[in-house]
């Protein structure tokens, strides 16, 4: 009965492990491509601000590896993540200071079995929230989609969906600086 349960490590994605530096190397190990590079120092100060409904439930698609839920608690990887392109106190503030704003976050997860004790787990994460640069708002959206491969007993699922999230959320990070490096519309 505790097999058809699935695996603990399997019930809550645990993003003390990953960072910056060994992002990549977990990402290959799950075959999840492509991934974008870790953010670097951006110039500015960054607020951030994370909605509580950030941290949820994956909502699990299908039968396979439905057996049990799984816990996505992000809201202390985006402010890791977010920390680690935000200005270090050494340097001089080179930009005017950018406010994140996460509103929601949701994931899905699907995963079917390719062969025996191979299976591939699709997992969709979505991101939403602004930005703002001296009081000139910005919407923010990201919805980024991947595969990975986990055992035969669905023991890799919330690893995979960890990946998936981090990667969402470095592109959602990219996005804010972007939008917020962009010059201001002229007022008509």
């Amino acid at each position: 009965m505790a097999l058809l349960a699935g695996p603990v490590n399997a019930r809550t994605v645990d993003y003390s492990h990953l960072n910056a530096a060994n992002f990549a190397a977990e990402a290959a190990n799950l075959k999840i491509a492509p991934t974008t590079p870790p953010p670097a120092d951006s110039g500015r100060d960054i607020k951030t601000e994370i909605a509580a409904g950030v941290d949820h439930e994956v909502l699990t698609l299908g039968n396979y590896c439905s057996a049990y839920k799984v816990e996505n608690p992000m809201a202390a990887m985006l402010k890791a993540l977010f920390a680690e392109a935000a200005r270090k106190p050494t340097s001089v503030a080179a930009l005017p200071p950018l406010s994140i704003r996460v509103t929601a976050a949701r994931s899905n997860q699907r995963c079917v079995e390719v062969k025996e004790y191979n299976v591939r787990c699709i997992a969709r994460v979505t991101i939403v929230g602004e930005g703002e640069v001296e009081s000139r708002k910005f919407p923010l959206n990201i919805v980024v989609e991947r595969d990975s491969s986990v055992g035969g007993f669905c023991e890799d699922r919330a690893r995979g969906v960890g990946i998936v999230s981090r990667e969402a959320g470095q592109q959602f990070l990219a996005a804010a600086l972007v939008a917020a490096n962009a010059p201001a519309a002229p007022v008509p």
